[in-house]
């Protein structure tokens, strides 16, 4: 049985994305590959270069290399796993949340807003608008390898909502999507 790809493409994108991550490649073979900008954590692949050679094979390209692939981890010292797909960067600007998902652009948006409506109706807070651009989410779009990252800086502790339980919910909104999108029922519709 062959590693899934989605994960390998979700790994790679957050490693394209967000700089102080370390992506992990692990190979059959017992090597495993390190992916990152930090060239003090030792990378013997740029993400670019990742991305390139996963951007290739989704496009007919060599594919072979795919089954060497047993796992990937995501992780490094400034970027600490949260669960579920949730990790908290610590970068220069200060720390954000991030994740990634494989629902198409416009589909991670309106799970996000859903989200984000949806956390700030159970508040009883009513200038959504307001403190939804206050929550300065980020979307990084990778239309090669099909990915969205979704990313939120940390909230001041006055605000009513914070940036890991507003990414909580528009991870878990994300994720609902993409279930969705798999199921038997959807198959012959995209």
């Amino acid at each position: 049985m062959s590693f899934p790809v989605e994960q390998l493409r979700l790994g790679v994108a957050m490693a394209h994305a967000v700089p102080p991550a370390l992506l992990t490649i692990r190979l059959a073979r017992g090597r495993d590959l390190r992916c990152s900008h930090d060239n003090r954590l030792q990378p013997d692949l740029h993400p670019c270069q990742a991305r390139q050679l996963l951007t290739s094979a989704r496009e007919g390209g060599a594919v072979d290399w795919l089954n060497e692939v047993v796992g990937v981890e995501l992780g490094g010292p400034r970027l600490v796993d949260h669960q579920g797909g949730l990790h908290r960067a610590e970068s220069d600007d200060g720390p954000r949340w991030c994740f990634a998902t494989t629902l198409a652009r416009f589909d991670a948006h309106d799970a996000v807003e859903a989200a984000m409506t949806g956390l700030f109706e159970t508040r009883c807070i009513p200038t959504v608008e307001e403190l939804f651009s206050s929550l300065e989410l980020l979307a990084h779009i990778d239309h090669p390898l099909g990915v969205v990252v979704v990313s939120c800086p940390e909230q001041p502790i006055a605000s009513p909502v914070s940036g890991e339980e507003a990414m909580r919910a528009a991870l878990a909104a994300c994720l609902v999507g993409e279930l969705c999108d798999a199921a038997p029922a959807n198959r012959g519709l995209r």
